[in-house]
């Protein structure tokens, strides 16, 4: 049984939705995109994605948790950007439990995250987009997230953040800084800063000035599921001058989804290492192909 979709997994969600009752109570805020939900709560962000397998394994599910190290107990969360738009949350038969009219929100503002260090969370046409803003006077080293769920932690071909799991890979691009002067924007060096765990920070590079307000902006464009029904392992990525993706690795499944007239379409005895590759925005499989016998 192939695998049901290989489409890009993180799409835009349409709107973050505030928590009236209908999540779990420690949640404030939720965004939903295909195969994928996003719970925004105090001290982390959730990111829970859905993969469809065969008709026995079902659904395989993997969570990720982006957590904030030593953050402000005190932080707030608002939505921010209103939607015209409103959610009805009609679940059960008991009116009383029936959640409606909700308001919508465009972008999320986690304020005081660490002291003089806010974020704010925004969907674009190609994904959720992070904005650290860091005060002028404020220690960019301060921010540091964790990433539970994750299997490891690397950086990529251009500097992307690889956030790998038992079925895949999330995908954080490389970050920006900025800062403006005399109302001209002046970018900063900045890349993502590993310490050898399931965590990561910022490094910045010549030209920051302390004195000024910097701005941060990873852009988290797409989650991929790559695979089939039994054993697949990736085992390396680059990303070429167009942004598209390329997956090394080895895979016990014969039905590891391959495009038409590749190498090699069929698994050969045993497992085989394969090769594949994926679109910019992961919405495309390019090219796929099993490569050799036993591996």
């Amino acid at each position: 049984m192939k695998v049901k979709t290989h489409e890009s997994a993180v799409k835009t969600p349409s709107f973050f939705v505030p928590n009236h009752g209908q999540y779990l109570q420690e949640v404030l805020f939720a965004a939903s995109a295909k195969h994928t939900q996003f719970y925004f709560m105090k001290s982390h962000i959730l990111h829970a994605m859905e993969c469809a397998a065969d008709e026995t394994d079902g659904m395989r599910g993997v969570a990720l948790s982006l957590g904030f190290v030593n953050a402000n107990l005190d932080l707030s969360v608002q939505g921010a950007e209103p939607y015209e738009g409103k959610v009805n949350y009609f679940k059960g038969n008991k009116a009383d439990e029936w959640k409606s009219n909700i308001s919508t929100y465009g972008e999320l503002s986690y304020n005081e995250v660490w002291e003089g260090i806010s974020l704010s969370i925004r969907h674009t046409e190609k994904g959720i987009k992070l904005d650290w803003h860091i005060a002028a006077g404020t220690n960019p080293d301060a921010i540091r997230l964790t990433c539970e769920g994750a299997e490891s932690l690397s950086v990529g071909d251009g500097g992307s953040l690889v956030l790998a799991h038992p079925y895949g890979e999330v995908r954080e691009e490389a970050p920006v800084a900025y800062q403006m002067k005399d109302c001209q924007r002046v970018d900063i060096p900045c890349g993502y800063r590993l310490d050898g765990t399931l965590s990561y920070g910022f490094w910045l590079g010549e030209g920051y000035d302390s004195d000024r307000e910097l701005i941060i902006d990873p852009l988290l464009p797409y989650a991929t599921y790559l695979g089939g029904s039994l054993d697949d392992h990736a085992v390396d990525i680059a990303v070429d001058a167009e942004g598209c993706a390329y997956i090394t690795g080895y895979t016990l499944s014969n039905d590891f989804p391959v495009t038409s007239g590749a190498f090699q379409t069929t698994l050969p005895k045993g497992t085989s290492a394969f090769i594949t590759k994926i679109s910019p925005d992961g919405s495309q499989l390019i090219y796929s192909t099993y490569l050799g016998g036993e591996y």
